[in-house]
């Protein structure tokens, strides 16, 4: 049952304002006293006011707490007074501008519109203290014509506050074992669709009540402890400040730290401003709250996300999993209720990979359990990651690379020109490079394929290696393509690699596919031709890299062909860089196709050809 304490008195506080020194017990009618002493306008915290309920006798009690402030209106004067303990007054400043004085004061001290106190649907409270911060108290008029800070009778000023709204003073009590040493976290007061909170309860002075303001309206509220004095189940407090109304099916859900309880308090109610309202409940029936877990803080560029859980025993560990994949990893707790996923990587000489049965990496799926020992106490589903990006299509035959003009290629060129026209081409679903013959020379010219620029000249040409691209903030950890190759023999040399033919005429020809991440403000150029080549690079060894250029080298990979059909071909990538930001706005991607490995020497087999299609990144 709810009991209902009327407040037809009045708050009674004395600006040299007389308070009450003690806790004593006051019945609704007596005044609620305390005093200031007027040397104006003092910035402290907000306002709290301590309320206690004794259920037996049937009244309630209040005092001023140290630092409650209020707002006193004096004229046209909104003036902060700040209580204090040891004196039992308000004190604060104001401007002596008068010889007649209308006072009134608004509790609680508000820095937005004085008349406006906060009233929303998520509140605290410190322990089982009544935190007035929700609490609207107003004064009545008060005129005097006696020196600033008296009442008309010379005193010191005395006002008196009437409360605004009803309150309601709930306690819960529980004698299961288990459960009444567990930390109450929150209780949620909540009616049939009335509104009992909105972002302000706005007072009117020229009536002297208040009604919820239109914005935020809302027909519960949930009020949450501070985590440092929640008070156990043994023993729950909560005070709630509604307005004034006809309420029906009140009832509050009370949540501990691994429990809850659904209770009704009345099926209708009508509370009056100034009421205070009390109940009490001893809860026997608790429900086991659901073990959560879900991902925050997720990037899917250093592989790491945060697991926000809920209601997860303190002793408990949590362990995910790519959901294809069988062996779950121990995610590394951070706090009580948060955890940590990050990958392992793996050293190979110079440069790293992940380990992607760790970490949290672009479009793949994650399941979660939560273990105590090795007994399996919850499970789920973090779901599917965001998609990462896609390689542009090869399948418009439209595209420069299968033309002789790719000096502005917008992603894909290649080397086809007047003297070489067939290169690279389109045969549906494949891109086709196949090498040839130059004519009149007799030199190879290889088929190729790349995400860069051509220029040519009559006598050589000049590969610009690099492309704008936006990974969409995703690490991709391979690329993935579809290929076949007819590779034969070398046939063809004419320049030397570091004094001798790459390799020897006879010996077995290979296909490459190169990618790298690099984060370059200008490409790279290599040239080939008549004359020795330039601009030879090798990202495994970086040599041929200008320092800048090998700062942006964030990881490569590359795959060397023979013949055969490659399906979902996955080139892995080698990081130099772990922990740089991804790529943007500079040259980002270098993915590079030749029919011979040593094409920039011609050097390789006048008959190779080199099919590739869909390419793709791998996460």
């Amino acid at each position: 049952m709810l009991h209902s304490i009327r407040n037809t008195g009045i708050l009674t506080a004395i600006l040299a304002f007389v308070s009450c020194s003690s806790d004593e017990g006051i019945t609704p009618s007596q005044s609620f006293p305390s005093t200031v002493s007027i040397s104006f306008r003092g910035e402290l915290p907000q306002t709290r006011a301590s309320i206690e309920v004794d259920e037996t006798l049937g009244r309630f009690s209040g005092q001023w707490d140290p630092d409650d402030a209020i707002t006193l209106l004096a004229n046209d004067q909104a003036l902060q007074f700040v209580y204090n303990p040891a004196s039992h007054r308000f004190e604060g400043k104001i401007t002596d501008n008068a010889s007649t004085w209308n006072y009134r004061a608004i509790s609680p001290h508000t820095s937005l519109m004085p008349t406006s106190i906060p009233f929303g649907a998520a509140r605290t409270q410190d322990g089982n203290k009544f935190n007035n911060q929700y609490d609207p108290l107003l004064s009545k008029n008060v005129l005097s014509d006696k020196p600033v800070g008296n009442g008309p009778d010379g005193k010191p000023l005395t006002l008196d506050f009437v409360r605004l709204s009803s309150i309601l003073a709930l306690k819960f009590t529980t004698s299961v074992p288990e459960i009444a040493g567990e930390r109450v976290e929150q209780i949620t007061l909540k009616v049939d669709n009335t509104p009992i909170a909105a972002r302000s309860f706005d007072i009117d002075l020229t009536t002297d009540n208040g009604r919820l303001s239109s914005e935020e309206a809302s027909s519960e509220i949930t009020l949450s402890y501070l985590p440092e004095n929640r008070p156990t189940a043994a023993e729950a407090k909560a005070y709630f400040n509604i307005p004034a109304g006809d309420y029906l099916n009140l009832r509050a859900e009370i949540s501990t730290e691994h429990h809850r309880a659904l209770l009704p308090l009345r099926a209708s109610v009508t509370l009056k401003a100034g009421e205070l309202a009390f109940a009490t409940r001893d809860i026997t029936l608790w429900e086991t709250k659901a073990i959560q877990a879900s991902l925050t803080q997720i990037d899917l560029w250093t592989n790491s996300a945060r697991v926000l859980t809920e209601n997860l025993p303190s002793g408990a560990s949590l362990h995910y999993k790519r959901s294809t994949r069988n062996t779950w990893q121990t995610a590394t707790r951070i706090s009580d209720r948060e955890f940590e996923i990050s990958p392992r990587w793996t050293e190979e000489g110079n440069t790293s990979r992940p380990d992607t049965d760790t970490g949290i990496f672009a479009e793949a799926s994650y399941d979660w359990q939560a273990t105590v020992g090795e007994k399996i106490i919850a499970s789920g589903s973090f779901g599917t990651m965001a998609n990462g990006a896609l390689i542009p299509t090869l399948s418009d035959p439209k595209l420069s690379c299968y033309t002789s003009d790719n000096k502005a290629a917008v992603f894909w060129g290649s080397g086809n020109n007047s003297m070489a026209s067939g290169l690279c081409s389109y045969t549906e679903p494949y891109t086709l490079m196949k090498a040839g013959t130059a004519p009149w020379v007799g030199f190879l010219t290889p088929g190729n394929l790349f995400s860069g620029t051509f220029d040519f000249s009559t006598t050589s040409g000049t590969v610009g290696f690099g492309q704008k691209f936006d990974y969409c903030g995703a690490r991709p950890t391979a690329l993935m393509v579809d290929c076949k190759a007819s590779i034969g023999n070398i046939n063809k040399t004419r320049h030397k690699k570091d004094g001798k033919d790459p390799l020897a005429v006879g010996a077995p020809d290979e296909a490459v596919i190169l990618v790298c991440i690099v984060d370059w403000a200008a490409r790279h150029q290599t040239s080939s031709g008549m004359s020795s080549p330039t601009g030879v690079w090798d990202p495994s060894t970086r040599e041929g890299l200008t320092p800048e250029q090998i700062d942006g080298l964030i990881a490569y990979g590359v795959a060397y062909l023979y013949t055969g059909e490659y399906s979902a071909l996955e080139i892995p990538l080698h990081f130099y860089q772990k922990t740089q930001a991804p790529p943007q706005g500079n040259y980002t991607v270098v993915i590079s196709c030749s029919t011979s490995r040593y094409g920039d020497f011609l050097n390789g087999c006048s008959t190779n050809k080199l099919s590739v299609k869909d390419f793709k990144w791998v996460y």
